[in-house]
């Protein structure tokens, strides 16, 4: 059984916070899919917490959320 591993990718630029999230097959690297948010912001100098939450693929969802 061929794993999937996430990337995210966190940018940010004057009005938008981008996320990048790309998953890819861990065998040989295909990518499955890539999607992209661009959340607007306030201004460049927001302090961003993120907070993770993966769970296992045994119960097939995970979420990921973003905290200003």
């Amino acid at each position: 059984m061929n794993r999937v591993h996430f990337i995210f990718s966190v940018s940010v630029s004057d009005t938008f916070l981008n996320i990048v999230h790309t998953n890819t097959l861990r065998s040989d690297n295909q990518v499955l899919n890539t999607q992209k948010t661009n959340i607007r912001t306030k201004r460049k100098e927001e302090s961003l917490l993120n907070v993770f939450e993966f769970f296992s693929p045994k119960e097939k969802k995970k979420s990921f959320k973003l905290v200003f």
